[in-house]
């Protein structure tokens, strides 16, 4: 993920578009585990506000002002529902709208929020979205069909990152059945609208809606907004969902990672999000905090140009692969907070993960052997690297000794990340990171041509005409076994050496409850404030 505050090559029409992309707002259970502190305390927001319920064991009680700590980024932050540039506006989106489809279930099932079931023809090319009964905006508006018409010609309009996720439905094709019923008519055949729809910036907005006044149906009102300083949300009693717990959420925005994780350790606030993994001990060190430690599917790769010297050769890519020790990876740049990955942008929660695939080990000899046999046997190429996520400059610094070994020298650049980003594309070697998709939307958006970024500049013509048969398949066991197919060609001859993923971490109050691990990367369970509440 790329320092926010500097302008990203990939950035349409004024939206910024960052390393992990923000891509997914998610509320799932993972498979990461909630490491508790030493030290129990009464955090001051458990304090504030009235109470309206009594707390009962292990049940929600109502009340509380909650406030929490984000990365700030200033005079580009946005309050609108369907533009996003960076982390803090996916706090607010994710509180203050509602979606149809808010993220997975547990191992990447569908998850609906303002839709009670959203359903193709048989050959994907019409789709028809039933809305649940009842659901109001905080105008109390009752959420309708004119309502969904409305939000998603807005997001095509757009043409926002957003837009590129649902880029095959006709907005001049939408057409109303009834008050909670919309069918779409697709340019293009699909069996992947929903996870389209869950995307952050899909969140459904009133007829008329004006981002300067916003209006969602989510769990919080926004009450104001003052960019790169703070948001202040109000509960929604007519909330459609369950929760929200909180009176008040308060997110405040902290200009570098210190100064956040201060104002954890002096309670200035309740929690903070995705603490750096040299701050994890001293958090854990510090009573009345605990830590909630999520093991994701978020891929941390480096990525080889694949229509250029001397990565066109896809033995050069492979033996570059072989060179990794990503277990020394892990321990070394991400201080061992985390899991080996395999060549393969695919999150292992995605139910279609080709787990038969051999995990991919270092072994220098047979690297040695194809680098010989491509006449690369004194490779010399440069790695750009820039702190775009934790860990990427150390991880950088790590393979290049690994490459010596088989006689490979890797001369590593560290830029800063404004300058990494204006080169972003151009790099012949160097580091991304994303966020979790199902992977034939990872595909789609990253790894041909014409996708939204192709970073590897890979173009293979079986994966392409594979992935265009999966892309429109609605039966979920043929799509499954095509995708598992796509991911072997990428395991085989792709350009992206995929060495981890991270475990990230984020820091709570000992008396905050309801938050548990996310696998997707984004934090606090997707950054789904109406799931906390004050014990």
């Amino acid at each position: 993920m790329s320092d926010n505050r500097n302008r990203d090559p990939r950035a349409r029409d004024g939206e910024t578009f960052t390393r992990a992309g923000f891509l997914r707002a998610t509320a799932v259970l993972g498979t990461g585990i909630i490491a508790t502190t030493a030290g129990i305390g009464c955090g001051s927001g458990g304090g504030t506000g009235t109470s309206a319920t009594s707390a009962v064991a292990g049940r929600p009680r109502v009340g509380g002002t909650f406030r929490v700590g984000v990365s700030g980024t200033g005079s580009s932050e946005t309050a609108d529902a369907n533009v996003f540039v960076n982390r803090s506006d996916a706090v607010r989106m994710n509180n203050i709208y509602a979606q149809l489809v808010d993220g997975w279930s547990p191992r990447l099932g569908v998850h609906y929020d303002l839709a009670e079931e959203i359903t193709p023809n048989p050959d994907g090319t019409v789709w028809t979205i039933r809305l649940v009964e009842g659901a109001e905006f905080h105008n109390g508006k009752t959420v309708s069909a004119d309502d969904v018409i409305f939000t998603l010609r807005r997001i095509i309009g757009k043409k926002t990152l957003v837009a590129s996720h649902i880029a095959y439905v006709d907005p001049n094709r939408l057409r109303k059945l009834d008050d909670r019923t919309v069918r779409l008519t697709l340019k293009t055949p699909t069996g992947l609208l929903r996870e389209g729809l869950m995307e952050i910036g899909t969140g459904i907005v009133p007829v008329g809606y004006d981002p300067r006044h916003p209006v969602g149906a989510g769990p919080f009102k926004l009450t104001s907004f003052a960019k790169g300083q703070r948001t202040v949300l109000t509960r929604f009693e007519n909330f459609h969902g369950d929760g929200p717990y909180f009176d008040e959420v308060v997110i405040i925005d902290f200009d570098d990672d210190a100064a956040r994780v201060n104002a954890m350790v002096s309670r200035e606030v309740d929690a903070i999000e995705q603490v750096p993994a040299a701050q994890v001990r001293v958090l854990q060190g510090t009573q009345g905090v605990k830590l909630v430690r999520s093991n994701t599917g978020s891929p941390m790769l480096f990525t080889m140009r694949t229509d250029s010297a001397p990565f066109q050769d896809v033995r050069v890519r492979q033996a570059m692969r072989l060179i990794a020790d990503r277990p020394q990876l892990i321990a070394q740049s991400l201080a061992g907070y985390g899991s080996i990955g395999n060549d393969v942008m695919a999150s292992h929660y995605d139910p279609d993960y080709a787990s038969d695939l051999p995990q991919r080990h270092q072994d220098l000899a047979q690297a040695k052997s194809l680098l010989a046999s491509a006449g690369q046997s004194d490779l010399r190429v440069e790695l750009a690297t820039a702190p775009i996520a934790a860990g990427y400059v150390q991880a950088a610094q790590v393979l290049a000794q690994q490459a010596k070994a088989a006689g490979v020298t890797v001369s590593v650049r560290t830029l800063d990340n404004q300058s990494f980003n204006a080169g972003y594309l151009r790099w012949a070697f160097a580091p991304d990171t994303y966020s979790v998709h199902p992977y034939l939307t990872d595909a789609q958006l990253f790894l041909v041509p014409g996708g939204v970024v192709n970073p590897t500049h890979w173009d293979d013509k079986e994966f392409r005409s594979i992935l265009a048969n999966a892309s429109k398949e609605t039966d979920s066991a043929k799509r499954s076994d095509m995708t598992k197919q796509l991911q072997r060609i990428e395991y085989e001859r792709g350009g992206n050496l995929v060495w981890g993923f991270p475990d990230i971490f984020d820091a709570v109050a000992s008396n905050v409850q309801g938050f548990v691990p996310d696998p997707y990367g984004l934090g606090f369970d997707g950054y789904d404030f109406k799931r906390g509440w004050f014990a």
